[in-house]
């Protein structure tokens, strides 16, 4: 087998269905909203994995050339004449163009993309577009181009926010597109797509939650939310990184890595983490952000309130209280900083 499976039995079962009637040029357009159907559920973030597989089930690993015009007229009549081509099959075959997406020929990408004209049906399919932005094949991605501006606006913005739980972080690793990206960054900066994206965050059990919110701390529209985040998301790792943001202000996300000196003289270095950020306005009192922390019931929360009594023991108002309150903590390096408070403030 030329890829390794990653798609579920079920999924693989309908797309082999598509791949049948390719091959005997009979594809009727329920079998593909079946296929479709199995795909919609699927996250974005295997595309890349799960391409390979769809094209190979569904039969569309060979260039579709367009047929001679006397062909295709006569093929209009006598189907026996010449096989349908791509061309034909998108325009007859309902739904056909979200398979095309992933066909192997940069042609017929080129031409599903420019025949989508409604909003994603799924975040899957949504995915599959904004991957299409960065194509290796620049007339793709200048097809993708005119079908984000067409369709990203009109999808739900629960399909966007869902798509974008895959999407972000991965996107930063592309480079083949340039102004495309621009398309992908208005869906994602969208008022009603970063509230959908807040409940995701404020609900998940499961999943990297914090670095989704930390790369979607790049725009703007999600600071209105950190506050309830800080406060209701379900994941301590979520509530912490909210309220992080909140107490020092400040938003940062990774964006690559670079080289720090370890010994000039000898040439080493070593591999860190390079953050671009941007200031945010404190929505709530800092005394009342850091006696947030304080009282949550994750350690992983109250370290950071116990950091900010480190920063701002001398500026809080209410210092003593939270002093004494971590200094009675169950975890130990809690109390280790709260003691080290103590000791700053302790008369000499």
């Amino acid at each position: 087998m030329p890829y390794r499976s990653v798609l579920p039995a079920t999924v693989a079962e309908r797309l082999d269905r598509v791949g049948d009637g390719m091959a005997r040029g009979g594809l009727a357009g329920e079998v593909v909203e079946a296929a479709l159907c199995a795909l919609d559920p699927l996250p974005p973030r295997i595309i890349e994995r799960a391409r390979h597989e769809i094209v190979h089930r569904c039969g569309l690993q060979t260039e579709s050339r367009r047929l001679h015009p006397v062909l295709e007229l006569a093929a209009e009549f006598i189907p026996v004449l010449a096989p349908p081509s791509g061309h034909r099959l998108l325009r007859d075959v309902p739904g056909l163009d979200h398979l095309f997406l992933f066909h192997w020929s940069g042609r017929m990408r080129e031409a599903a993309l420019d025949r989508l004209h409604e909003g994603a049906r799924s975040p899957f399919f949504f995915g599959a577009v904004a991957y299409r932005l960065n194509d290796w094949v620049w007339q793709v991605r200048a097809a993708a181009a005119r079908c984000a501006a067409r369709t990203f606006p009109m999808t739900e913005p629960e399909i966007v926010a869902a798509a974008a739980v895959s999407l972000l972080g991965r996107t930063d690793t592309w480079c083949r597109w340039e102004t495309e990206e621009s398309l992908l960054e208005d869906a994602l900066c969208r008022a009603d797509v970063a509230a959908a994206l807040a409940t995701l965050l404020r609900n998940a059990r499961t999943g990297p939650m914090a670095r989704i919110l930390t790369h979607a701390l790049r725009r703007p529209a999600m600071d209105r939310h950190l506050p309830s985040l800080a406060r209701e998301a379900a994941m301590p790792a979520v509530r912490a990184t909210a309220l992080r943001s909140l107490i020092e202000g400040r938003a940062a996300w990774p964006v690559g890595f670079g080289a720090k000196w370890i010994d000039k003289s000898h040439g080493l270095t070593r591999r860190v983490r390079i953050f671009e950020e941007r200031p945010l306005d404190r929505a709530l009192p800092l005394e009342e952000l850091a006696a947030l922390g304080a009282a949550d019931r994750a350690a992983a929360v109250r370290r950071v309130a116990a950091e900010a009594l480190v920063r701002h023991h001398e500026s809080l108002a209410n210092a003593d209280r939270l002093l004494a309150l971590l200094l009675r903590d169950k975890s130990p390096s809690i109390r280790d900083r709260a003691e080290f408070v103590a000791s700053a403030r302790a008369p000499h």
